[in-house]
């Protein structure tokens, strides 16, 4: 009977991270430049192009992958944000389960909550997250063979979710299983792991070599994902002091970590070990997005600190409340985000969503004069880093530009792009007078060049028209 009313308070529990989540991730504010970024790689995908190939992707392509099938149900935001609100549902339940498996339900749920309230935009590294704790949590087990396995299949696909914390993750393991934190009792064992570790590695990437081979996309992926990743590192490098509280939580919990050693050393270091790799999401770009992973992921020591230093057991009423307070916050805040938004019936991609009027409207006037122009003969090309709200709100897909941020281009210069834009009779810019404040990762020098070698037709609010002379 005990047994049966702690799985139902677990289903209980489980079912209200759900829905939190849903709620959240249905609800984000709109006009989130990284949410806007990867929807569009996913719709591209779904418009028949290739990554690599046919658009400018500087990461790996998993998470794109994964939410194009919603998006082939419905090509639109909200089928989009289902298919995340899973996605971060997996990893709140992988949270839920990693403090649970070390203490109790009831220290689980807030802690799923807490990670819920640091949570941000869905991204490829809340992919990445997922298999980053798969892998952790499998190393914590007893040593088996086809826990091996599992793990070199998880940390190929976190490698192919973000190349960078991916691939040192993979060398990671690798040496975690030939050390004695791997359990082996020999080194007839230890081979054994690695061959098993190396064998489930190998399925996702050679799926995905096949796959870059068949689409003629090979050479490209090294272009953008290898030797794209030096230009991107060198350009965008960012400091914002909104991730210092989301730092401090991870200092706080790396020094549990190593607190809880002393009594459990083989998870506590494996967590340590691998929490590595969570910290290089917030390399080079350091913002609250960032380290809200980082975050996320040292959030689980701290919490089991607690409980070994102020009482082994939360009692139900202390964590119901507590639960109640941080669910109450997760939605209060999330409605707040939504202040002053109405439900969009017009746009076919973004009906359903609530947004902003004004600036739906405005996007949808620039969206309608490019079309003016169009049939006028021109080929508008916007310049900004909200192009991509231009190419959604006209339903169509602009490749490099709707993503035309430093670091995106892998060998190449932003200005070639630009240059060969305006060497065309029939071209036309859309940029805004702000080009070169609005957003930091817009390349520098395209303002001024396309200014000097143009002039204005037309313009509406902050955007103007360029012709080349």
């Amino acid at each position: 009977m005990a047994k049966a009313d702690k799985t139902k308070r677990i289903l209980i529990f489980c079912l209200i991270i759900t829905v939190m989540t849903f709620l959240k991730v249905m609800l984000w504010n709109f006009g989130d430049l990284d949410e806007l970024w990867n929807y569009n790689l996913s719709r591209g995908i779904v418009m028949g192009m290739v990554p690599y190939r046919d658009f400018n992707m500087v990461l790996t392509p998993l998470f794109a992958f994964v939410n194009s099938f919603a998006l082939l149900l419905s090509r639109s935001l909200i089928a989009y944000r289902i298919s995340c609100s899973l996605i971060l549902t997996v990893l709140m339940l992988l949270v839920f389960k990693a403090v649970y498996d070390r203490t109790n339900e009831y220290y689980a749920m807030p802690s799923a909550l807490i990670c819920l309230m640091f949570s941000g935009v869905v991204t490829y590294n809340t992919l990445f997250m997922i298999f980053a704790l798969s892998v952790y949590m499998l190393l914590a087990r007893e040593n088996k063979s086809s826990g091996n396995f599992l793990i070199g299949i998880s940390a190929a696909c976190a490698a192919l979710s973000r190349q960078t914390s991916g691939g040192v993750l993979i060398i990671l393991v690798f040496i975690i299983l030939l050390s004695p934190l791997s359990g082996a009792s020999g080194a007839k064992q230890r081979a054994g792991n690695i061959l098993m570790y190396l064998a489930g590695g190998a399925v996702p990437c050679v799926l995905f070599l096949i796959y870059l081979l068949a689409t003629g996309s090979f050479s490209s992926f090294w272009e953008y994902c290898f030797f794209g990743l030096f230009a991107f590192g060198s350009g965008n490098g960012l400091f914002e002091i909104s991730a210092v509280p989301y730092l401090l939580v991870a200092l706080a919990g790396i020094a549990c970590d190593v607190v809880l050693m002393k009594t459990d050393f083989k998870a506590s270091l494996l967590h340590l070990l691998t929490g590595v790799t969570v910290l290089l999401i917030s390399v080079p770009i350091v913002e609250s997005m960032h380290t809200a992973y980082s975050a996320i992921w040292f959030s689980i020591p701290v919490v089991l600190f607690i409980r070994k230093r102020f009482g082994g057991q939360l009692s139900r009423k202390i964590s119901v409340l507590l639960s109640a307070i941080l669910a109450v916050a997760v939605s209060a805040m999330t409605v707040a985000g939504t202040a002053g938004c109405a439900v969009v019936k017009g746009s076919s991609e973004l009906k359903g969503i609530a947004a902003d009027t004004a600036l739906i409207t405005d996007y949808a006037t620039l969206a309608m004069k490019n079309k003016e122009y169009e049939e006028m003969g021109y080929r508008v090309t916007t310049l900004s880093n909200s192009a991509v709200l231009v190419s959604v709100a006209e339903g169509d897909i602009d490749p490099v530009f709707d993503m035309f941020n430093k670091g995106n281009f892998g060998r190449k210069e932003p200005m070639e792009y630009v240059e060969e834009v305006l060497s065309r009779q029939d071209a036309l810019i859309l940029m805004p007078d702000d080009y070169p404040t609005e957003g930091w990762q817009n390349p520098e020098g395209i303002y001024e060049y396309v200014t000097s070698h143009c002039e204005v037709i037309g313009s509406y609010g902050r955007f103007k028209w360029y012709k080349p002379v």
